[in-house]
């Protein structure tokens, strides 16, 4: 085991090298949740997974339909999963989710007497295929009894407190309606179909779809995505069935349904939360040590990044006119963008057609 190595596998697993997986859905099943902090970077990020002719608009509809919700699920942030994992996955996640934000609850006076009023008031809101969107959910609660506000600490209530709905299972994404995010009940969204998997079986699971999707990788890396204990993921990760190495006193694990690719070369356009760079606690085999600059200390939005040859080279970014998507191209690792962007050729025109643009592309080198 080897860094090359490991790259060529994690290309495989991603789907970024060898066959393309068919749907969205079979990409958000494969990775068993995929980040969709930034909805549209999200989109892109299960289209470059799937044969071209995928647009913008028809991976939207599998989400508009609900066979992929979108919620707070892990870690915590916004995350795309299967309608059918939801459960289970909550299970898992929701308690350590919770003691995470257990500060932010205590902050912003979201007490267990505020979130008990709150799930009435939104069951009772949406029951019946309802879908709100969030300043809807906010009036329902202002005359419901529990008080938001305004302005930027109100907002950030509101947020935990829809951020608990979901977590317990109550609360899921609906269709957008036209910009906004609705919100409706997970039990009419997605029915629920037979009993949950016993706990273990379940982190079993979850350690196959991260590891199958993302190894080699190591349980520390399984915990970043997770927000498990490193306990429960090297559990998971025994219990799995997986192959393990050493690698720098480390311990990778990795599933061999898929063969690695039989090389590393090849050039992507990726979103910023792509899986390929945020799955992983430890980046070191796939990005320059000076780009952990641009995602320390807990920013809300990452650069849109490249990866050539399997490791990162620079970063992106875009602005949509009328006909035509602007895309500039930035190399601050010592690489050359202007030709970073020759190697890109294929993965920026199938962007181009992904958008129904033009891709027009610049460079800041």
């Amino acid at each position: 085991m080897n860094t090359a190595e490991i790259i060529r596998r994690r290309l495989a697993n991603q789907h970024l090298a060898g066959n393309p997986l068919s749907t969205p859905l079979e990409v958000v099943v494969a990775q068993g949740a995929v980040q969709s902090q930034d909805f549209y970077g999200g989109l892109w990020g299960l289209a470059v997974r799937l044969p071209a002719g995928w647009t913008e608009s028809a991976v939207e509809a599998w989400f508009a339909d609900g066979r992929i919700l979108r919620t707070h699920i892990l870690r915590p942030t916004w995350h795309f999963v299967a309608a059918a994992d939801m459960r289970w996955m909550l299970m898992l996640s929701a308690p350590r989710v919770h003691a995470i934000n257990g500060h932010m609850y205590r902050q912003t006076g979201v007490d267990t007497v505020t979130q008990k009023r709150a799930m009435k008031i939104f069951q009772r809101s949406l029951e019946g295929g309802r879908q709100l969107i969030r300043k809807e959910l906010a009036a329902a609660l202002e005359a419901g009894g529990v008080p938001i506000g305004s302005g930027q600490p109100a907002s950030i209530r509101l947020a935990y407190i829809v951020m608990f709905a979901e977590l317990e299972g109550l609360l899921t994404s609906g269709p957008r309606r036209g910009k906004q995010f609705t919100y409706t009940l997970l039990d009419e969204r997605a029915p629920a179909r037979g009993r949950l998997p016993a706990r273990n079986d379940a982190l079993a699971e979850l350690a196959r779809r991260y590891f199958g999707a993302r190894g080699p990788a190591t349980a520390q890396d399984f915990a970043w995505w997770s927000g498990l204990t490193q306990a429960d993921c090297r559990a998971g990760a025994r219990a799995a069935g997986l192959h393990s190495a050493e690698l720098d006193g480390k311990t990778y694990w990795w599933s061999e349904a898929l063969p690695p690719a039989k090389s590393a070369r090849g050039a992507w356009l990726l979103p910023n939360f792509d899986e390929y760079g945020i799955g992983f606690a430890d980046r070191s085999h796939t990005e320059p040590a000076s780009y952990k600059d641009f995602w320390a200390g807990g920013a809300l939005m990452l650069p849109h990044f490249y990866a050539i040859n399997g490791r990162t080279a620079g970063m992106w970014k875009r602005e949509l006119r009328k006909d035509e998507v602007y895309i500039t191209l930035q190399s601050p690792f010592g690489g050359d963008a202007k030709a970073d962007a020759k190697a890109l050729k294929s993965s920026i025109k199938r962007y181009g057609e992904f958008l129904g643009l033009k891709p027009v592309v610049s460079s800041l080198d």
